[in-house]
C-alpha cells in the first residue's frame, strides 16, 4: 500500500505509530484508576460499533453512505453501530470511572471514529487498488482491515484524554 506516494507513506507510518504509542501509554499510564478499564472500554466500544454496523446494515440495509469508498456500508449500519456501542459502554458504567453522560458522549465519539478509521482504510485500499491491506489475514481485508477502527479510536481516545487532563490541570 505504501510504495506509491511518499507523503501518504509518511502519514500512514505516523498514524500507525502514534496509535500504537497511545494504546501502550493508555495501558501503562500512571493513573490512580485501573488502566485495564480504559482498554476494555476502548476495545468493547470498537467491537460493538463494528458488530452493530455489520448486523444492522445486513438486516435493515438502506441507502449507502459512501459507495465509491466502501460500497457495502449503509446509514442503518452506521447508526446501529453507534447505538450498540453506546449500549455496551453504558452497561460498563459500574466498572469505569466515568459518569453515564461521559460514557454516552465518549462511546458516541469512539463509534464514529471507529467508522471513520474503517472508511480511511477502505479509501487507502481503493487508492492503491488492493483487496487486502496485508498478507496476514488474506481474504479478510488484511490485518489493518481488522484493526482500522481500533487504530482511529485509540488516537481519538488518547486525544480526548489529553485534552481532559489539560483541562483538569488548568483548574
Amino acid at each position: 500500500i505504501f510504495h506509491k506516494k511518499k507523503f501518504l507513506n509518511f502519514f500512514c507510518i505516523v498514524y500507525l505509530s502514534t496509535s500504537i504509542i497511545i494504546f501502550q501509554n493508555t495501558f501503562v499510564s500512571e493513573k490512580v484508576t485501573d488502566n485495564s478499564q480504559d482498554l476494555i472500554f476502548i476495545i468493547l466500544c470498537v467491537v460493538a460499533s463494528d458488530v452493530g454496523g455489520y448486523f444492522f446494515g445486513r438486516f435493515i440495509g438502506g441507502p449507502k453512505i459512501w459507495k465509491s469508498i466502501s460500497p457495502n456500508k449503509t446509514w442503518a449500519g452506521s447508526l446501529g453501530g453507534i447505538l450498540l456501542a453506546i449500549t455496551v459502554c453504558v452497561t460498563l458504567a459500574g466498572y469505569v470511572q466515568y459518569t453515564i453522560t461521559t460514557i454516552v458522549v465518549l462511546s458516541f465519539i469512539m463509534a464514529v471514529s471507529t467508522q471513520a478509521g474503517d472508511f480511511f482504510e477502505s479509501w487507502l485500499k481503493r487508492k492503491f487498488n488492493v483487496k487486502d491491506s496485508g498478507f496476514l489475514l488474506p481474504g479478510h481485508g488484511g490485518l489493518f482491515d481488522r484493526l482500522d477502527g481500533l487504530l482511529a479510536s485509540v488516537l481519538v481516545y488518547g486525544g480526548l484524554m489529553y485534552l481532559l487532563e489539560i483541562e483538569r490541570l488548568i483548574k
